[in-house]
């Protein structure tokens, strides 16, 4: 399992994301696909799959997916709350930070490529 770069934080995952809607962790352990289907304007369902290595005990299955569970889980308030303040007018727009939502601005670019190619 790739663990970064020399003097990094040691980790044990890798993340990825593939256009338009899937995301792959990849832990020592096994994988979790993460699939995000729009529903509405206004609502994304996320569906999971969880695979784990066969020589994975209970516990660590259990502990895998209850830190799932709780990231997710803010990651929902945190999208949730973007979305309150997009509707009731008061979240101004402006420049993506170069340093922490390049993905952001990768992802804007393909939406915008797909609308342009139709």
């Amino acid at each position: 399992m790739p663990r970064g770069r020399p003097g990094d934080v040691k980790k044990d995952y890798v993340w990825s994301w593939h256009w338009p809607n899937l995301g792959m962790n990849l832990y020592n352990n096994g994988v979790l696909f993460e699939r995000m289907v729009p529903v509405s304007p206004t609502s994304t369902e996320l569906r999971m799959q969880f695979l784990f290595d066969p020589n994975t005990s209970k516990e660590d299955i259990a502990n895998s997916m209850e830190l799932n569970r709780v990231v997710t889980n803010e990651d929902v308030k945190i999208c949730e709350t973007v979305q309150k303040n997009l509707e009731a007018g008061i979240y101004t727009r402006g420049r993506l930070s170069p340093n922490h939502e390049l993905g952001v601005h990768y992802f804007q670019r393909l939406v915008e490529a797909s609308y342009a190619s139709e």
